[in-house]
């Protein structure tokens, strides 16, 4: 086997030019001195034939090659091919087409999102930023108008309870955070009773920053809720989607840096304030409506200007006053 290889590449290296071509590549010259004989170049003719004979061998061996090499492809009959050629294709097409169907759902989801919620967020008593939700309100209406009250504040007797002053409890990085503990205990609260059913599934978690209602099995979902760190369809027909991030998913990377494996935050992550966004005049930036949720007035505690001119000092000194003023009423 080996002498046919050094044979074979024997062929493919050696190439026969005529004695026409050998004979024009010396000649004497006689201006040289003592005679002497100079080599010069081929013909171009001689060099084209050259590669055309190296390229004809080339081809030969490289068919005898491939001849020898994938002749067991020849020798499997078509059931094998068939499953050879499905398992190589397959995985890739496959993978295209889950993309596409992903990219087409995150679309649709996008224009299904009538209504929106902001969440100002604090981390250990700093305001990093303001997180917008898209909320689903056509596909599941009872549970975004949940989302809504308990946002806005919802009374219960002569009590607002809320999402306002209330703690991202659990962040579980790569997976998602869980917060919405009105009542500071482990189950919520709802604005149709302790609990309530779980309203449909036609909504399908699709990308980062999806949230649903956290609940501990079926027909259990109260003032809790989950925003997701990266996709997650495991949680498909377990948990409710309302909605998704539409701004402020890096607020959302912020708090998935201070989240542990059992899910105890490092540090307090707060939301400071919240609500249904109308409008960037109605809301106005982030603080300067801080009003007690009971209120309906539409004054400010600070302008934005007399904000503006406040040392970084002040201004976390006013977020502490601000709280503690709010668990007073």
């Amino acid at each position: 086997m080996k002498k046919r290889i050094r044979t074979l590449h024997r062929a493919v290296i050696q190439v026969d030019i005529p004695p026409s071509c050998l004979a024009s590549t010396a000649h004497h010259n006689k201006n040289s001195p003592n005679g002497t004989c100079v080599r010069s170049r081929p013909s171009a003719a001689c060099a084209k034939f050259s590669v055309s004979s190296m390229l004809n061998k080339g081809f030969t061996a490289t068919k005898i090659i491939g001849k020898r090499c994938f002749q067991w492809w020849d020798n499997l009959n078509t059931s094998w091919k068939f499953a050879i050629g499905f398992s190589v294709l397959f995985p890739p097409l496959w993978n295209y087409n889950e993309r596409r169907k992903a990219r087409e759902k995150q679309v649709y989801y996008n224009k299904s999102i009538k209504d929106y919620v902001f969440f100002d967020i604090a981390i250990e008593n700093k305001y990093v930023g303001r997180v917008l939700i898209g909320l689903y309100s056509d596909q599941v209406p009872l549970s975004v108008e949940n989302f809504i009250q308990l946002a806005e504040g919802y009374k219960v007797k002569d009590k607002y309870i809320g999402y306002r002053n209330t703690f991202i409890h659990k962040i579980y990085p790569g997976i998602g955070l869980v917060g919405g503990n009105v009542l500071n205990d482990k189950e919520g609260l709802s604005i149709y009773g302790k609990k309530f059913p779980d309203e449909n599934f036609d909504m399908e978690f699709v990308q980062d920053g999806d949230v649903a209602l956290f609940n501990e099995g079926p027909h259990s979902n109260s003032s809790q809720f989950i925003i997701t760190f990266s996709p997650m369809p495991i949680l498909h027909k377990h948990n409710v989607v309302i909605g998704t991030v539409l701004k402020g998913m890096d607020i959302i990377r912020m708090i998935e840096n201070v989240g542990t494996k059992l899910g105890n935050p490092m540090y307090n992550v707060k939301i400071i304030n919240c609500g249904l966004y109308k409008s960037l005049e109605q809301d106005g930036p982030p603080f300067f409506n801080m009003m007690h949720i009971s209120d309906k007035g539409n004054k400010n505690i600070i302008s934005k200007k007399e904000f503006e001119n406040l040392s970084e000092q002040q201004r976390q000194s006013l977020m502490e006053d601000i709280g503690k003023s709010e668990k007073r009423r």
